[in-house]
């Protein structure tokens, strides 16, 4: 079994992909936490290896992440028919 690598996970910015570069090349994984479609596909073009999707559970009323997931799921959708 390999080792897990290290994660570095970001919130409360819109995902950079200068920075996502710089974990990727530290040999770690880069984690976005996003609560809104914007925030989540800013992610996906900085190429985070994975996000977390915060809503209500976290405390934060506006947000809702299984609306958001579902976005982020048809936008993905679409992208990869288009491209």
């Amino acid at each position: 079994m390999s080792p897990t690598p290290p994660v570095l996970t970001v919130q409360s910015v819109l995902a950079d992909a200068a920075l996502v570069e710089i974990v990727h090349r530290a040999g770690a994984l880069a984690c976005w936490q996003v609560g809104s479609l914007t925030e989540a596909l800013a992610a996906v073009a900085a190429e985070c290896d994975f996000i977390i999707a915060q809503g209500i559970e976290a405390g934060e009323p506006e947000r809702r992440a299984t609306i958001l997931l579902a976005k982020v799921a048809s936008s993905s959708r679409r992208r990869s028919e288009s491209g």
